[in-house]
């Protein structure tokens, strides 16, 4: 069971997430809409699923104490975005959703990062 955290702040979007992670029979470790974490937010390893009203850059920023060896960050970010491959390794980021995606887009996304391979959902690849 892959243990997960969701920091999402918008909390429509929150709840969601986890009855598609809890779907997924994933084990979520917390859950929050808090724009500031605290002490018992942190992880020593699994996935953390994240979105933020801000920008990419800023985002990243706010990421920062998660970058650490055996945590992958997934981002959930608006359809339209455009980010590209270089900026998600850049920032350390391992996966890249939209706000809509469905839960075969988590599953995917999930068992692609399992195998130790990042994923971009194919609505971000430019051709």
């Amino acid at each position: 069971m892959m243990p997960v955290a969701l920091w999402i702040l918008y909390p429509y979007l929150l709840e969601s997430v986890i009855r598609i992670v809890h779907g997924l029979r994933c084990r979520i470790l917390w859950a929050t809409s808090k724009p500031r974490l605290g002490p018992e937010h942190r992880m020593d390893a699994g996935v953390l699923i994240a979105s933020f009203n801000v920008a990419f850059e800023v985002a990243v920023e706010q990421l920062q104490p998660f970058r650490t060896p055996g945590i992958k960050i997934v981002l959930l970010v608006h359809p339209g975005s455009m980010i590209s491959s270089s900026e998600l390794q850049a920032a350390g980021v391992s996966g890249l959703l939209p706000w809509n995606a469905g839960e075969g887009d988590y599953r995917v996304c999930l068992d692609t990062l399992e195998r130790g391979q990042a994923y971009i959902h194919p609505n971000f690849l430019q051709s």
